[in-house]
């Protein structure tokens, strides 16, 4: 779901949006900052720390007021999308970055090429790309998955896939406003399963992953099993926004049906 109208003209994220709670009424002063958050995006959805920092002290404060800087556990779990994302190290302003830098240097090869916000090219415009809770059928833990997903193209020969983050989250019990997560594993797989786009995905990176499926897919454990924290600064039905330790910025995620 596209938040920017056509042009510079910016719509509004509309109250009944947050059907996931009909006694839920977003706040006024909380409107016009998020309005304000999205006319600067200027259409991205990943941006630079410095056009989201001044939002984000002000989205903070009134989260602070509101009580609305903690997690609600009938709003976590589901399916998400984001809406914003801080660029991060390692990814160039155009998205692009090493599979080694998207897959933790679990799958290579470590310096072939991507670029990531595939998801219209692999024709899955507005899939989830958070999963938390039941809906990431995670194996190690039902209740607590966490996956984070996202499409890429491989710049040497152009076939799209799909990453998978699998790991397993946990409620901090001190800080109502900290979600913590552990990472177990990478799955990458091609992004559609017809034989062209299989023989190019086998072609740029069968050589480096012997166990790889006969779909295409790999899957590599994290043997280091890396641990990041997330500092949600609004959490809202259908929308929170948060500072993730991982991301090394801000992102904004809006939940989305969970047959996407």
């Amino acid at each position: 779901m596209s938040l920017t109208a056509q042009g510079s003209a910016v719509q509004r994220l509309p109250r009944e949006s947050i059907g996931a709670a009909a006694a839920y009424e977003r706040d006024p002063e909380l409107q016009a900052a998020l309005d304000g958050l999205l006319a600067d995006l200027k259409g991205r959805r990943r941006v630079p720390k410095d056009v989201t920092a001044k939002h984000v002290e002000r989205i903070e404060r009134l989260g602070c007021q509101l009580g609305l800087n903690r997690i609600v556990p009938a709003w976590n779990d589901g399916a998400f999308r984001s809406l914003v994302i801080n660029t991060a190290d390692g990814v160039t302003d155009d998205d692009r970055c090493s599979l080694a830098r998207l897959t933790f240097g679990q799958v290579g090869p470590a310096d072939l090429m991507v670029q990531l916000i595939q998801d219209e090219a692999a024709g899955l415009v507005g899939a989830a790309e958070q999963l938390k809770g039941p809906l990431a059928n995670d194996a190690e833990d039902p209740a607590r998955g966490y996956a984070i997903v996202s499409y890429f193209r491989v710049l040497s020969n152009g076939v799209v896939g799909k990453n998978t983050v699998k790991a397993v989250y946990e409620l901090d019990e001190q800080d109502p406003s900290k979600l913590h997560f552990t990472c177990y594993g990478i799955q990458v797989q091609p992004a559609s399963p017809d034989p062209e786009s299989l023989a190019l995905w086998r072609e740029a990176l069968g050589g480096n992953n012997p166990g790889m499926g006969p779909d295409g897919a790999i899957f590599a454990p994290i043997e280091f099993r890396p641990r990041a924290t997330i500092r949600y600064i609004l959490m809202e039905p259908n929308l929170n926004l948060a500072v993730s330790q991982m991301v090394g910025g801000l992102y904004a995620m809006q939940r989305v049906p969970v047959h996407v």
